[in-house]
């Protein structure tokens, strides 16, 4: 399978092309594709990008397995993008920026009431997931204020102290460089897509609309990012 990847994938020749592979579950699919992508990221023009059905079948660790064991292991943070929906975004990643949130967002309203969600779904994380009080603080999130907050954040990053609109290469420089900026990679790490090369997510965020909070939202698989790209879907037959 190495091989046969490599002879694909690598050919200049092969401008766009479909390469089935049929071979029984257990038999390590996954970890040679996390082999290949660790070998060959660095010679392929365009993004690779791994599409499963199941968030649980995310080859996260099979891909820095595989950077450690040819000796890339400092580079997979620069290039490895997870993609998360906005509300795991923010139940992840709040309490790496809350300081931040308040000081540049400054809603205080909508932040304690968010945080208070975060910590009642993070709190019980073994209670049952039909669990209605959990369930009734993620749709909160979920519908309004994950939502309120992004619009929020999108705002303040999207108009100068003047309101004036800044331009999509603008708003990357600030990300980069601007310390009153950088705390919203953390919070959504989606800003980083055009810096990464790899991309790993399920299958629901590759068909339907993509945030990267630096443009409107849009189609990834009709967007320019899949331009050169390889994209390996796993269980093909139940995601075709």
């Amino acid at each position: 399978m190495k091989i046969l990847l490599e002879e694909f994938c690598n050919n200049k020749d092969i401008k766009k092309g479909l390469l089935l592979i049929d071979m029984p579950t257990g038999t390590g699919k996954t970890y040679r594709v996390a082999e290949y992508i660790a070998n060959n990221f660095e010679k392929i023009d365009g993004k690779i990008f791994f599409v499963t059905q199941l968030k649980k079948n995310l080859p996260e660790d099979e891909i820095r397995k595989c950077f450690k064991e040819v000796g890339k292991e400092d580079k997979i943070d620069s290039v490895l993008l997870r993609v998360e929906n906005n509300v795991d975004n923010l139940c992840n990643n709040f309490h790496l920026v809350k300081e931040e949130l308040y000081e540049f967002i400054g809603d205080n309203y909508l932040l304690v009431k968010i945080e208070r969600e975060i910590n009642l779904i993070k709190g019980n994380k073994n209670v049952n997931d039909d669990n209605m009080f959990l369930v009734q603080a993620r749709d909160d999130l979920q519908n309004e204020l994950e939502r309120e907050l992004r619009n929020k954040v999108t705002a303040y990053l999207t108009y100068d102290e003047k309101g004036k609109e800044r331009t999509k290469a603008q708003k990357i420089k600030l990300l980069e460089n601007d310390d009153k900026y950088k705390w919203i990679v953390k919070l959504y790490p989606a800003t980083q897509t055009y810096k990464k090369k790899i991309f790993i997510m399920s299958l629901d965020k590759f068909l339907y609309r993509y945030s990267t909070i630096i443009e409107p939202p849009f189609n990834l698989f009709e967007s320019d990012l899949l331009e050169n790209s390889i994209i390996f879907m796993d269980e093909f037959d139940g995601t075709k």
